[in-house]
């Protein structure tokens, strides 16, 4: 059932968390969302919180707060905390809201919204159950080795930008790693001081655009064409539609089914990016950095495509995420 319900809420130190689907227009102040930084001058976001994933709820955060700790902040960031931050929400489909632990409330009763309250939880049907307590349901936690690495590449790329060099990050690690999850951190934080971003989908597994199977550019830009947000806020299937770049469909989610033919359609599907970049299409080549994912199989033959895939993009940046210690995820960046 659609829902059509819009409230305005005053976001405090603790983050607004929230199940389901909900549109999102700050009206005072700044706030970040999956590390994407919106004010009072963007128009709306469409935000989505998967109910399968209680203890990765999607965050709306004051600017500048992190768990309750301050950070040095830039100069609308602090105007954000100065003046107090007002959102407005709009409910596009059935949305849960409930506030972090360690506030006041554990829920809030919001008009048109329905409210987790304590000794609930949200069931895959978008139900409530008491079967579980709601203090399970927590925010997606970055780890502060992904904070300092994001905040390290983004520094790396403006400033190579500031001396119209080109840049790009590759992304790679074992399977369970959180590689998806880090790449939309990442082109979030980027639309940050940037237009636009540049995703090459390398993952033919589990494709972040696109159906399984191909490999592809996808080009996000910091404004929509309707004027809202841009940004990557939810899972893949929850994307906006874009037509890439340039696409090749592999034929196959295995890369040990074919891999010449692989490593051919990265090869392809990079080239025709460097010629949309140099067209100028976005501007100066510089002013679109490029992301790029990377399948999660980092051995045998999976090894050796990734080496074909640095060789092709010689990135400026690379990251690896590894899960050596557990289920601890350490981040590093090169």
């Amino acid at each position: 059932k659609k829902m059509n319900k819009t409230i305005k809420i005053t976001i405090d130190d603790a983050p607004l968390l929230f199940h389901g689907a909900v549109s999102l227009r700050v009206l005072s102040g700044h706030v970040t969302v999956n590390g994407r930084v919106i004010g009072s001058e963007h128009g709306w976001a469409e935000l989505f919180s998967p109910v399968w994933e209680p203890n990765a709820l999607l965050a709306v955060r004051q600017a500048g707060s992190d768990g309750g700790k301050r950070r040095r902040m830039g100069e609308a960031e602090q105007r954000g905390h100065e003046d107090g931050v007002v959102v407005e929400l709009k409910q596009s489909a059935r949305a849960y809201l409930v506030k972090a632990q360690g506030s006041s409330e554990q829920s809030r009763e919001v008009p048109g919204f329905f409210p987790v309250r304590s000794g609930e939880e949200v069931k895959d049907d978008g139900a409530l159950s008491s079967a579980q307590s709601s203090a399970r349901m927590k925010e997606m936690v970055v780890p502060a080795e992904w904070r300092n690495v994001l905040q390290a590449v983004a520094a790396g790329v403006l400033q190579r930008s500031t001396a119209s060099e080109a840049s790009s990050v590759l992304v790679w690690g074992d399977r369970n790693t959180g590689k998806s999850t880090f790449v939309r951190r990442l082109v979030n934080r980027l639309l940050n001081q940037h237009p636009a971003v540049a995703l090459l989908d390398c993952d033919v597994g589990q494709a972040e655009f696109g159906p399984p199977g191909l490999v592809s550019v996808t080009v996000v830009r910091s404004v929509e064409d309707d004027g809202c947000v841009g940004g990557l806020f939810g899972p893949p299937h929850t994307h906006r539609r874009r037509r890439p770049v340039a696409a090749r469909f592999v034929g196959h989610v295995s890369l040990d089914v074919d891999a010449t033919r692989y490593a051919d359609c990265v090869r392809a599907v990079f080239d025709e990016f460097c010629g949309w970049a140099d067209s100028g299409v976005e501007g100066t080549a510089a002013a679109v950095p490029l992301v790029v994912n990377t399948p999660g199989w980092i051995q045998g033959i999976g090894l050796r495509l990734l080496h074909g895939v640095v060789e092709c993009v010689r990135p400026t940046h690379v990251v690896h995420l590894s899960s050596a210690f557990g289920r601890h995820t350490l981040c590093t960046c090169r």
